[in-house]
């Protein structure tokens, strides 16, 4: 699954919301227009792509979201890619996805593109927090067991981890 994730500043309130070149080849497809669907409400829009100087979503897009919430300066918008369609959700500081969401773009200043692939997951605390997203977490680290590092490489391989947290071991060649 990929997920973008979009930190809401004072340009996604007053404008429309822009986003990278390579998050809409490498997430979007290159798309022209998609459909994007609530998480919370359900409710679904066509979404078009504007190519001005920086890419844009036209009004379908704030459609969606002011479905989900009000959109405030600090919120994240996250977009989870589907095989057919996009899942919006707007979360905000008081929701308890919200710190985890934050760490996953910390990197970044505003945007944040992830191709997150599961399994199990030993961190009871990891696996709790993410609970209610619709997503497979697996753990990756010197402490799993060669028998389940085999399975969850063959997870992450055939698209059923979803996130992989770990350490270096994440970056073996294998």
């Amino acid at each position: 699954m990929k997920v973008y994730v979009r930190k809401i500043d004072e340009q996604c309130i007053t404008h429309q919301i822009s986003f990278r070149n390579i998050v809409w080849k490498e997430f979007f497809n290159e798309a022209t227009e998609f459909t994007a669907v609530g998480v919370t409400s359900g409710y679904s829009e066509t979404v078009k792509v504007l190519p001005n100087t920086d890419l844009r979503f036209d009004a379908g897009l704030s459609h969606v979201i002011a479905r989900e919430g009000e959109l405030e300066v600090g919120d994240i918008l996250v977009i989870y890619k589907d095989t057919s369609k996009y899942d919006v959700e707007l979360v905000k500081p008081n929701n308890s996805k919200y710190n985890y969401v934050k760490e996953l773009c910390e990197r970044d200043e505003r945007h944040t593109l992830l191709e997150i692939e599961s399994g199990s997951l030993k961190d009871d605390n990891k696996k709790e927090k993410f609970k209610n997203w619709p997503i497979e977490i697996a753990l990756l680290n010197r402490h799993v067991s060669a028998r389940e590092t085999h399975k969850i490489l063959d997870d992450l391989k055939n698209g059923r981890i979803d996130i992989l947290f770990g350490t270096h071991r994440i970056l073996s060649d294998d």
